[in-house]
């Protein structure tokens, strides 16, 4: 057994990752409650991105 399986681990997204070309989002990268971080990639791995941080709570313009 792991470390960690017998406790329930959180994690929160804290950043979106954008395609460099396209403008897309290609991934969303989380912080675990371990304070360890690991990304989800939507689409395909990519090498030509940026991070584009998620601001809880923030207020949009309409």
């Amino acid at each position: 057994m792991r470390q960690f399986d017998d406790k329930p681990l959180e994690a929160k997204a804290i950043s979106r990752m954008i395609c460099a070309l396209t403008g897309r989002t290609v991934g969303v990268e989380y912080l675990w409650d371990t304070g360890e971080t690991s990304t989800l990639w939507i689409i395909e791995t990519s090498n030509s991105f940026e991070r584009c941080p998620i601001i809880p709570n923030a207020k949009t313009e309409a």
